[in-house]
């Protein structure tokens, strides 16, 4: 009797030695294969985030996709870039926006904002963008900043209109590019479209 007792003790302890035998080769098994993906895995991947200038609220940024807070403060952050102007500002805002242009469209907008330099020189113009609502649409990566648009020629109010300015928008490993850049709503003859 005790000594099946003791046969059955001795095969017990072999069986969870040999349990803990498989349990150990497995947990080595899979700490060689994470060491090697570790070893394999790319060392070059940076992620750089474009934030706006002030920071109103929190956002995240992934390698796919934007927060809708983010989309918002730089869709704010670009209207009063482009909307709030005067002929002594223009140069100064082309560069704070050179950052976040798609490199094909730094061109394209140098020669929308002399030509809109010129403009205001001529006309002593100036415009000032007072927004009161943001749409987004982050599925195809736009953004509508809409407010009232005030221009004024001579230190004059010559027109106050509310306009939309639409931002197409680009994720690229996670960096925000801005694509395009369009007036909407009214007619251009006040000289304020870019």
């Amino acid at each position: 009797m005790r000594r099946e007792r003791l046969a059955d003790g001795i095969e017990r302890l072999a069986s969870e030695v040999r349990f803990l035998r498989a349990a150990l080769l497995g947990s080595i098994a899979v700490a060689l294969l994470m060491l090697v993906r570790l070893l394999t895995a790319p060392t070059d991947i940076r992620m750089e985030v474009a934030a706006p200038p002030t920071v109103a609220k929190d956002f995240w940024v992934s390698t796919s996709d934007f927060s809708p807070s983010y989309l918002e403060q730089m869709g704010t952050f670009i209207a009063y870039m482009m909307l709030n102007a005067t002929p002594a500002s223009l140069k100064f805002q082309a560069e704070q926006l050179k950052p976040y242009l798609i490199p094909e469209a730094y061109g394209e907008l140098q020669s929308e904002l002399e030509a809109k330099r010129e403009r205001f020189d001529r006309y002593q113009m100036s415009t000032m963008f007072y927004p009161n609502q943001i749409y987004l649409s982050k599925s195809r990566c736009r953004i509508q900043v809409e407010g009232e648009l005030k221009t004024f020629i001579g230190g004059k109010l010559g027109s106050s209109k509310t306009r939309k300015l639409d931002i197409g928008c680009k994720n690229i490993n996670g960096r925000f590019y801005v694509t395009s850049i369009a007036l909407v709503g009214g007619n251009d003859s006040d000289g304020s479209a870019d």
